[in-house]
């Protein structure tokens, strides 16, 4: 065991740059070195649930905004409000930027200046993950019958049948991977 979380983690994201590991629980979030050691809180508060690092700044979600801290500590920052709460966070470390997804259903992204929309709000949708995959925007969505993986090629949507509720869709350019009821999951592209 490297150290005791100062609040439960539960279902909420846990990163790493490969020398630390920053993760969000029921008090704050956190860091701490892989090697184990003091655990330091890098921002307070109870409503956070998805991260992600762009080298030296992590992202992370809280209620229907996406924030900025140092990785090393600091001061936060919005960069993202939503009209609905966000359900999955993708850090800009591509060319397609920042990524996410809301409890409305809807798929967004953020590059530089320009906002763009991958999925609009629909109804009864669950939209659980969201990444890039060598250029391709993926995302994992259950509708009230069915759940799928979705991928964004330049403009055309391709969508593939999962076993169940999938969850951390990611993939490269050969093949799409993730993990539902029926187990780890791929579809070779």
């Amino acid at each position: 065991m490297l150290a005791t979380s100062p609040a439960a983690i539960g279902n909420r994201d846990l990163v790493t740059d490969g020398s630390s590991l920053y993760w969000a629980d029921a008090g704050g979030i956190r860091k701490m070195a892989i090697t184990a050691g003091t655990v330091q809180t890098l921002v307070s508060g109870q409503a956070f649930a998805h991260l992600g690092l762009d080298g030296p700044v992590l992202y992370y979600s809280s209620g229907n905004s996406i924030l900025t801290v140092p990785a090393s500590g600091g001061a936060s920052a919005t960069v993202i409000s939503a009209p609905s709460p966000i359900t999955a966070i993708y850090p800009p470390t591509t060319s397609d930027g920042l990524l996410w997804s809301e409890a409305n259903g809807s798929v967004d992204g953020f590059e530089g200046d320009i906002y763009y929309q991958l999925q609009a709000p629909v109804a009864g949708v669950s939209v659980t993950s969201v990444s890039d995959a060598g250029g391709v925007i993926l995302w994992a969505e259950c509708f009230p019958q069915w759940c799928e993986v979705d991928g964004e090629f330049a403009g055309s949507t391709v969508s593939v049948a999962t076993s169940g509720s999938p969850v951390d869709a990611q993939g490269d350019t050969g093949a799409w991977y993730w993990g539902d009821s029926g187990g780890l999951e791929k579809f070779v592209l």
